[in-house]
């Protein structure tokens, strides 16, 4: 990406009321373009890094001007919709592609001791793959990299200062959660960063055992809540989520939507 293009982005930031640039580095939009540019508003475009669909990061102030500068590019993803944004963009042809929360665990009564089994360097592809495998079980939901879940294995994750992957298996590994820990005292928190299961084994209670393994896990690490993030439309997670004892964060929410 041009080191120009990475001004316009600053500059967009720092102008426009409304964007969708949050939690993104230089390197997931080293291939995009500027297609719009005026004092009304900014348009990127190019390929989701991880949901590999085309994407468009916008900076406007009103919803108004940006159904205007959308309307040339169908069938593309964008991200962080304002709520009262859902109504006016289905008008024109999106419909929600994810609504993505946080839901906590707040430890308060002790967690059943359960049996840890903790993945190698050795079964980083196995885990990469399985998790690969079940892209589009919801959404939002496209798998992890190799190099991401080596980094997890590792403990070299940016940010968390314990981290491992715990595994589900018989001669395969048919489920995996990755998790982390971060902060002090009250604030100590296990991550759930992905809990994934085997398709051909789902509804059998392996995630329900996978997410019992991360919240002991977390408890022998004194940690005092746990959190996840989910999608508002894949039910069947969140019925396991909330069986389990999290609950959502009702006063914010990332919305995402495709045009269709």
């Amino acid at each position: 990406m041009h080191h120009d293009i990475l001004n316009i982005i600053q500059k967009a930031k720092d102008t426009f009321t409304y964007h969708s640039f949050h939690y993104v580095d230089e390197h997931d939009v080293k291939d995009y373009e500027v297609v719009y540019e005026s004092t009304d508003g900014v348009l990127l475009k190019g390929i989701h890094p991880s949901q590999q669909k085309p994407h468009l990061h916008f900076f406007v102030h009103d919803i108004e001007t940006l159904k205007v500068i959308l309307k040339p590019y169908p069938n593309h993803l964008i991200e962080f919709v304002p709520k009262d944004w859902m109504l006016p963009l289905e008008q024109t042809g999106y419909i929600p592609y994810s609504v993505l929360r946080d839901y906590w665990y707040k430890y308060q009564n002790p967690v059943p001791a359960s049996s840890l089994t903790f993945a190698t360097p050795k079964q980083t592809l196995e885990i990469a793959l399985l998790s690969q495998s079940r892209t589009g079980s919801s959404r939002a939901f496209s798998g992890e990299t190799v190099e991401v879940v080596s980094q997890w294995v590792t403990n070299q994750v940016d940010g968390v200062d314990d981290s491992c992957v715990l595994i589900h298996q018989s001669d395969v590994i048919e489920g995996a959660v990755m998790v982390g820990l971060y902060g002090e005292n009250e604030k100590r928190t296990l991550w759930v960063r992905l809990i994934v299961v085997k398709a051909s084994l789902q509804n059998q209670g392996i995630g329900q055992k996978l997410l019992s393994q991360a919240l002991y896990y977390g408890q022998m690490h004194y940690a005092k809540r746990a959190f996840l993030m989910a999608d508002d439309l894949n039910q069947n997670a969140l019925y396991l989520y909330q069986k389990m004892g999290f609950k959502p964060d009702l006063t914010s929410e990332q919305i995402d939507m495709i045009s269709i």
